[in-house]
């Protein structure tokens, strides 16, 4: 499972949004040059708005109104772009029902990996989520480190001692894994 599910729609909107800008720009440009004259009914030297029109006194606050609503939809729709934590679920650890059945959130699953990272000498904090099936899982992994911290020794622990413990504890047969390191100076800035 992808963690940037709307990054589909993202795309679409956007190359809609695109060939929209694409084609009015067309459009102007033909009209600028006076290869539409044919085609419109109004003549291209004429002016865009009446002379004589009166804007009523809630236009422009309405417009700004308008732009203001915008803005905050587009920012809310920035902001869903920088978290892309995917939705957890809850495994049946044993395909044998006839005993019982043993059901695990997720999120449960991966809080000790997460705690075990965050001991790693240079860690300062580790996010940890587990997606899709429990034949099919996927670790998403974001770690924030000291910039000084020794990258190639935490990506090796990682690799060969978290994730496998975790791939062991729940009887996985694989286990995908993204990890994303980030560097932290000693202020709380990322470096990269």
């Amino acid at each position: 499972m992808n963690p940037n599910r709307p990054a589909r729609l993202n795309r679409t909107v956007l190359a809609l949004l695109g060939l929209l800008c694409l084609a009015a720009g067309a459009v102007v440009l033909l009209i600028g040059t006076g290869r539409l004259g044919g085609v419109l009914p109004v003549a291209a030297d004429a002016p865009l708005l009446p002379p004589g029109l009166v804007v009523p006194g809630w236009g422009p606050p309405g417009a700004a109104a308008v732009a203001v609503i915008i803005g905050l939809l587009a920012l809310r729709w920035l902001i869903a772009q920088t978290v892309r934590r995917p939705a957890g679920s809850n495994w049946q650890l044993s395909p044998d029902t006839s005993t019982g059945t043993t059901h695990i959130g997720s999120a449960a699953a991966v809080r000790p990996l997460a705690e075990e990272i965050e001991d790693y000498p240079g860690v300062r904090s580790t996010t940890a989520s587990l997606t899709g099936p429990h034949q099919h899982p996927h670790l998403h992994l974001r770690v924030s480190a000291d910039d000084h911290a020794d990258i190639s020794e935490l990506r090796r622990r990682i690799g060969t001692d978290a994730i496998p413990r975790l791939t062991q504890a729940l009887n996985l047969p694989a286990l995908h894994a993204d990890v994303l390191l980030r560097l932290v100076t000693a202020g709380g800035a990322r470096t990269g």
